[in-house]
């Protein structure tokens, strides 16, 4: 039997764990970027490093990730995942503290790491201690948490570089508070310890392939902030942050109202397509126009991604939850992998403008118009019992 507070003290687990990766990434991004750490060759070589090193873990390891969560107690699994965060926490502080870029790398690695064994569990977690009515609640407070957690951690690592001794300080904090919630849950044993062999459906393949687009527009978006700002918008970089908070705010709020929108994934995609048409004429507008038309993109990221991850909560087995949400974590990588590449030749090999790169991004989401119309009713009705 689950306690009322389980919800709240998984929330705050998961959300933690979010906000000290982007801390300690954002923080190596910027120690890097400007030069604050000593380094052999060019910073943009470093940078790249930190955030292929944070992303190949979910492409070795998902899989395993998946089978191992299958056969854990998820209190358990989510302690141990927690554990592994202090340690990561140690490496990441002493890099910071003793300048060493080479610590840096290795704790963004083994950050990477355990947000790949946290995947599994993150989704799994919600479809067995939660009521039916309220998944698609707490579903998208996963996602409004995440983003919150996203944006917190970039502006306050970023923030704190100049402050080594406070930043590792809070790093630690964050780590050893996860654990504490984690420690609190019920415990939640394995409904069958030896699951059969684990068999993709194409329901499930096409609502993975829908929820990694997602990651593909989004890491497109995040990582294009700049270019935005500066080619579009004529702001300069410190107002790049105030892009990032309009975009991860409004997904913020889209994730959570798609319990209360019908058929919020087609909405959702319709919403991606028109706000990601208007976002360069907004921007060109002037800085609040392109604010409203980011917050705008997030809200219908959230109403589109959440009820595909619904989707496939409560279509799918306890033993086959976790592998297919590990395996759409090692997808969600190659698509925001895919997504660096196609930015790289629209942008550098084509020498498209800011406005055509975002509207060629806009108009992309055309491809997915089949898959997504095939999905009816995605997630129940929140005021059924």
């Amino acid at each position: 039997m689950h306690k009322p507070t389980d919800t709240f003290l998984f929330l705050g687990v998961q959300a933690l764990g979010a906000a000290n990766d982007n801390l300690v990434k954002q923080a190596a991004l910027v120690l890097f970027s400007f030069g604050l750490i000593p380094l052999v060759g060019d910073s943009s070589l470093w940078t790249n490093a930190a955030s292929g090193l944070f992303i190949l873990p979910f492409l070795l390891f998902s899989s395993y990730a998946g089978r191992w969560s299958t056969r854990q107690d998820y209190r358990r699994a989510m302690v141990i995942i927690k554990q592994l965060e202090i340690v990561c926490a140690i490496v990441a502080g002493a890099g910071i503290l003793l300048k060493q870029p080479l610590l840096l790398l290795l704790s963004l690695f083994l950050l990477g790491t355990q947000s790949t064994f946290f995947g599994p569990v993150k989704f799994s977690w919600p479809a067995r201690a939660v009521a039916p009515r309220q998944l698609p609640k707490v579903t998208g407070m996963i996602e409004a948490l995440t983003f919150v957690a996203i944006l917190a951690g970039s502006l306050v690592g970023g923030a704190l570089v100049t402050r080594p001794a406070l930043l590792v300080a809070l790093v630690l904090t964050l780590a050893v508070a996860g654990l504490w919630m984690a420690t609190r849950l019920t415990p939640m044993p394995p409904r069958n310890p030896t699951p059969a062999p684990y068999h993709d459906g194409a329901e499930t393949r096409r609502c993975r392939r829908l929820i990694s687009w997602f990651w593909f527009l989004g890491a497109s978006y995040l990582t294009q902030l700049g270019l935005l700002a500066r080619e579009l918008m004529g702001l300069g970089p410190q107002h790049v942050s105030y892009c990032l908070a309009a975009f991860a705010i409004g997904v913020a709020i889209g994730s959570p109202l798609s319990a209360r929108v019908r058929h919020s994934h087609r909405a959702g995609w319709i919403g991606l397509m028109i706000m990601g048409l208007w976002l360069p004429v907004a921007g060109a507008s002037g800085m609040s126009a392109g604010l409203i038309a980011l917050a705008g993109l997030g809200i219908a990221g959230g109403l589109y991604v959440v009820p595909l991850y619904v989707r496939l909560q409560t279509r799918l087995s306890d033993d086959d939850l976790p592998q297919a949400i590990a395996l759409n974590n090692r997808l969600n990588a190659v698509y925001m992998i895919a997504s660096a590449v196609a930015g790289i030749g629209l942008l550098s090999v084509l020498g498209l403008s800011a406005r055509d790169y975002f509207w060629v991004l806009a108009s992309a989401s055309l491809v997915m118009a089949p898959t997504v119309m095939r999905f009816d009713r995605p997630i129940p009705d929140p005021d059924q019992t």
